[in-house]
């Protein structure tokens, strides 16, 4: 859901060691870049359950604490630090660092 899509985006194409250009002074990413990003984009969302994709980051964390969610992984989301704390939520969020590209 936009913005957090265009926020992948240039969160992927800054692992891939070219990061969008944010001061106009250049276009926004070369087309190799932004065409490996997209196609990145695609492929993980067609592993996402499709009523994820009109969430926004604090809707998919209420799915995924309840209890019996079928969501068990967010590669590409903000922490908000209180899912992670005991009794937040019926069911504890854990984060990590982002996969990463060829890793």
């Amino acid at each position: 859901r936009p913005p957090h899509s265009l926020m992948c985006f240039y969160t992927l194409a800054a692992e891939l060691d070219r990061p969008c250009a944010v001061d106009g002074s250049a276009d926004l990413v070369d087309g190799e870049t932004g065409e490996t990003a997209f196609e990145m984009l695609r492929e993980i969302a067609a592993l996402v359950d499709p009523q994820c994709l009109a969430m926004d980051p604090i809707a998919v964390f209420e799915k995924m604490a309840e209890p019996g969610s079928r969501i068990a992984c967010a590669p590409l989301i903000y922490g908000y630090v209180p899912y992670a704390v005991a009794g937040f939520r019926p069911h504890r969020l854990a984060f990590a660092d982002m996969p990463v590209v060829g890793g």
